[in-house]
């Protein structure tokens, strides 16, 4: 089949997909996420609870993870994103690639940076609460 639009691609990485909330200059735990076998992490596994989101990303080391969220958190402040958003990276060969910025992330509580903010002590409540008072 023949496009007559440009066409991007880019290079499968298959790594461990991670995600790191920033709220207020503050880096959150990394959730982990993990698809069923043989599948991505897709609308379908997301919210129909298939897939495994685990907190503080534990196939990472902590010096791994400190380094996604020291990359976090400079993309944050030199985009200057606001109050909070959520950067999704993949780990291949224990380098970590940014696959996004979610600068309007989910907002239930199961969504992946309120799972977050619960895993660094923070109720659903809390962190609305947190992001009213630092509204711009």
């Amino acid at each position: 089949m023949k496009l007559n639009l440009p066409v991007f691609v880019e290079k499968y990485k298959k790594g461990i997909e991670v995600t790191c909330g920033i709220i207020n200059n503050k880096t959150l735990p990394l959730l982990e996420i993990v698809p069923p076998n043989g599948s991505w992490f897709n609308y379908k596994n997301k919210y129909w609870n298939t897939s495994k989101e685990i907190p503080f990303a534990p196939s990472l080391d902590k010096n791994l993870q400190k380094k996604i969220q020291k990359i976090a958190l400079k993309i944050f402040k030199s985009f200057d994103l606001g109050s909070y958003c959520r950067i999704d990276f993949i780990v291949s060969n224990d380098i970590p690639y940014v696959l996004e910025l979610n600068t309007i992330p989910g907002m239930t509580p199961g969504s992946l940076l309120p799972k977050q903010a619960k895993a660094a002590g923070i109720s659903f409540n809390q962190m609305i609460e947190i992001l009213i008072k630092s509204a711009k």
